[in-house]
Order: C-alpha cells, then sequence, then structure tokens
C-alpha cells in the first residue's frame, strides 16, 4: 500500500539537457552491476540458489564467497584432459582470444568501462525488474494471446501508478528516483525491510518497446528516440540491456564494447564469448564461441536492429588453475 501523497523526489545533481522542448532530466552515465541483484529484465524475479550461484560481473573471481559449486562450471568440475594435446594460454596468437578465454574460465562478464550501477550492502537481498503491460492488467483482461513488453511514459505520475498496479507482494514504497533512462521505485515488505524490490519504467523519450513481444525472437531491440542521437548515451543503453537479459549468466561474457557513426547511423558492436561445456571433461574440451553482435541505430526512425555472427571458436579447457587450449 502507497501512502499518499508522494512527491516526486528532485533529481540528482548530474544534469543533461535532452533536447530543446525536453525539460532537464538526470543522466547517470549508465557508468551491469556484477552481482546476482541484476538478473531479469522483466516480470517478477524469484532468485533462487541456482541463479545466485550464475551470477558474476565485470572482473574478479571465478566464484564469489559463498556460492556452491555448479556442476557446469568449469572451475568447479575440471578434471585434466591427459588425451588431448594443449597448450597454455600465453600459446593462443589472438589477443581476442586469449581475452576470451580468460573472461569465460575467471567469470569476468563485461569489460573496463562497461554499464555499472552501484551494489546494494552485502546484508540487503535485491531484485529489479521492468513494468511490463501484462502486469498491471486486471484479471478479467488477461490472456495468453496479449503480447508481452516493457512500458514507457515520460509521465512520473503515470509510471507510478503502474508501480502501484503491479506491487503485489512486494511491499511498500519506500523510495522513488529517476535517472535519463527510467523512473525507477523501491518497496519493502514491512516485515523484512532487507528486501529491496525495484520496479522501473522506461522514459519513451529515450527507449519505447511497445512493438516488441518479449516472447518472440526479434532482430530488433526497440526505438531510441533520443535527437540529437547522443552516442555515449546509445552505448550506455545497449550495455545496460546486455545486462538485463538472459545473456548475462554464467558462460558468456563481453570482451569488447565499441560505438561508431556511419552514414545510416551509429553501430555498436559487442565481441561475445560462449562458452558450451564438454559432455565429458575427462576426455573433451570445452567449446567458446566468439560472436560480433552489432546494433545498428537508423539516424532517421531510431529504430535498433540487432544482428550477430560467429567470428572464431576455440576448444579449450580449464582445471581449477591453469587454462589450456585444445588443438584441433
Amino acid at each position: 500500500m502507497i501512502e499518499q501523497p508522494l512527491q516526486r523526489k528532485a533529481a540528482p545533481t548530474q544534469l543533461r539537457q535532452l533536447n530543446q522542448s525536453q525539460k532537464d532530466v538526470v543522466q547517470q552515465d549508465i557508468p551491469v552491476p556484477s552481482a546476482c541483484r541484476h538478473l531479469i529484465f522483466g516480470a517478477m524475479l524469484v532468485l533462487t540458489t541456482n541463479l545466485l550461484v550464475a551470477c558474476g560481473g565485470g572482473g574478479g573471481s571465478s566464484a564469489n564467497a559463498g556460492e556452491t559449486a555448479d556442476a557446469n562450471d568449469p572451475a568447479a568440475a575440471a578434471t585434466t584432459n591427459s588425451d588431448a594435446t594443449t597448450v597454455t594460454i600465453a600459446a593462443v596468437k589472438t589477443d581476442l582470444t586469449m581475452l576470451a578465454l580468460e573472461s569465460i574460465y575467471y567469470n569476468k562478464r563485461t569489460p573496463d568501462g562497461f554499464y555499472s550501477e552501484n551494489e546494494p550492502s552485502p546484508d540487503t537481498f535485491q531484485t529489479i525488474t521492468h513494468i511490463r503491460n501484462i502486469n498491471i492488467l486486471a484479471a478479467s483482461e488477461y490472456n495468453d494471446t496479449i503480447a508481452r513488453y516493457e512500458l514507457c511514459s515520460n509521465d512520473f505520475y503515470e509510471a507510478l501508478a503502474w508501480s502501484n498496479l503491479s506491487a503485489g507482494d512486494l511491499g511498500v514504497l519506500v523510495d522513488n528516483s529517476e535517472t535519463a533512462l527510467y523512473f525507477q521505485f523501491t518497496r519493502s515488505p514491512v516485515a523484512n525491510p532487507l528486501f529491496s524490490n525495484i520496479q522501473r519504467v522506461f522514459k519513451c523519450d529515450i527507449l519505447d518497446r511497445s512493438a516488441l513481444d518479449i516472447r518472440v525472437s526479434s532482430e530488433q531491440l526497440g526505438i531510441y528516440n533520443q535527437m540529437p542521437q547522443q552516442p555515449s548515451q546509445i552505448k550506455s543503453l545497449i550495455e545496460y540491456m546486455w545486462l538485463f537479459s538472459e545473456a548475462n549468466t554464467y558462460g558468456n561474457a563481453v570482451l569488447t564494447s565499441t560505438i561508431s557513426e556511419q552514414e545510416q547511423g551509429f553501430v555498436h558492436r559487442m565481441d561475445v564469448a560462449t562458452l558450451t561445456t564438454a559432455a565429458n571433461r575427462e576426455n573433451h574440451c570445452d567449446q567458446i564461441a566468439i560472436n560480433l553482435i552489432e546494433y545498428s541505430i537508423d539516424k532517421l526512425s531510431g529504430a535498433i536492429q540487432v544482428s550477430q555472427m560467429q567470428q572464431q571458436s576455440i576448444t579449450a579447457q580449464f582445471d581449477g588453475a591453469t587454462i589450456s587450449y585444445c588443438d584441433a
């Protein structure tokens, strides 16, 4: 339940002019988080032990204190492959290949400078969701044929109303804030204030995803509405979206993240490594694919198109201490 009236909080001190017709709004350099609090992009997230084990972030060791072993984690289940011809990682020829092996096996999910957010305090259990259209429907309005998409609004009070409608058992509203990209509402159960449940609503002036059905695979990410287009904001936006996608799990790592301008608009490129573990680690090596993901932002429409192609495939293994790659 919401204690009314609620006052919209003033924006933080970092301000940035979006365009001539808009108000000044907060621009936090979208500047993902590295831990388990950012695991879902959409409906309410219930964290489980398995999800917590899968969490990792932009740098650091391959496992966090207190995590249990994961059978899919080569660092936890590795055995030495005596049959395969192996060389140390130093013998791998390309810097990108070396970076892929280190990032995958040491669970460094993102490169330096990638979008990140402040971590919650160690004693806080935090979830983050993006409110969807189906979260605000009455039971009588719901059916399985309705498209599912994240909502956007430029109106704080409309976003607040959606937060109230979709609150469920997330708790009472204890805080609200905003950035250039979204409105944010923080809720905590009265009986357990250490649980922090964050709801977000995108700002349509920046991102509109209402034409996408999240259940359907799509080559589109949404419409970027900022004019004139700002490359640093586009880069941060795309990194934010990757952070809150299903790809942000153990076995996937962003190696590079860059943006450039072309005649038709901006192109953001990410090299991403993806791990397929060996079915029998005693006799086989893991496979690591290095894929190039391109996000093309049309200069006129703002439509964000996504394409992907595999650049390279590596066979490798990790015994918990040494990374080796396997000769084909």
